[in-house]
């Protein structure tokens, strides 16, 4: 019974280490395009057909005088699609901007707008950094000392709250990008629950909190995730409207 036991939480603490290392790789994406975009204009941009569309527009490039779902067409003069970089362009000086806004062909003189650093990026960059670290202390921990439950827990917990205050997702909206939406909705929706039957198994386990208690509402939110993402829009169906309503649930 003990060398089964054993052999069960071995195996749940090389997933959790396959699961650490598989994650540094979307971490250090999403960390480095973040750390990228300090000193760029605060715009959401995607190319499409006709030009490059507005997503979203930042509080600090209220500047610029785009706003969200403009289609600019040209850039001082040149085809929009073909600037290299328009993000560092708005911030770095003033630039004549031809755009289709609501059905109608505007010029608009934008003006720099860099986005200033995000210092609280960083300090969450540092914090997530601190329980990646903890995490796997914890998994070393976890095969020699005393309570290894807690510590696995403790593991988890870290490693999901990692995600959470590191994974960014920063454009251009790509494979990554999507990725890193899915997989911090998906840690935000677990980690809760793991604190809290943290919280009741250690320093001694409660018998009368049971873990699906803890478990369903994350599964829940999880299962609630999955469909805003990845399933079947109906007729008339608002994705941002999906979105935003799947935030307030979380």
């Amino acid at each position: 019974m003990t060398s089964s036991l054993d052999r069960t939480g071995r195996a749940i603490r090389l997933t959790i280490w396959f699961l650490i290392f598989l994650s540094l790789v979307p971490i250090s994406v999403t960390a480095s395009r973040k750390l990228r975009t300090f000193g760029k204009v605060d715009l959401l941009l995607t190319e499409e057909e006709s030009g490059i569309r507005v997503r979203a527009v930042g509080p600090s490039a209220k500047g610029t005088g785009l706003l969200a779902e403009d289609v600019l067409l040209a850039i001082d003069g040149a085809e929009a699609r073909r600037v290299r970089d328009p993000g560092r362009l708005f911030a770095d000086r003033n630039v004549d901007v031809t755009l289709l806004r609501e059905g109608r062909l505007l010029r608009v003189a934008s003006k720099p707008s860099p986005r200033p650093w995000d210092l609280r990026y960083l300090f969450l960059l540092l914090v997530g950094g601190i329980f990646l670290v903890s995490a796997g202390v914890s998994l070393l921990q976890a095969g020699r000392g005393a309570q290894p439950e807690a510590r696995l827990l403790f593991a988890a917990f870290g490693w999901l709250a990692a995600l959470v205050l590191v994974l960014t997702p920063v454009p251009p909206v790509d494979s990554w990008y999507r990725l890193s939406v899915v997989a911090e909705d998906l840690a935000r929706a677990a980690f809760p629950a793991l604190l809290l039957q943290l919280v009741f198994t250690f320093p001694r386990r409660s018998r009368r909190v049971p873990t699906l208690l803890f478990a369903l509402p994350a599964l829940a939110l999880a299962a609630a995730t999955l469909h805003v993402y990845f399933g079947t829009p109906g007729a008339g169906t608002d994705a941002r409207a999906g979105v935003a309503g799947l935030d307030k649930l979380e």
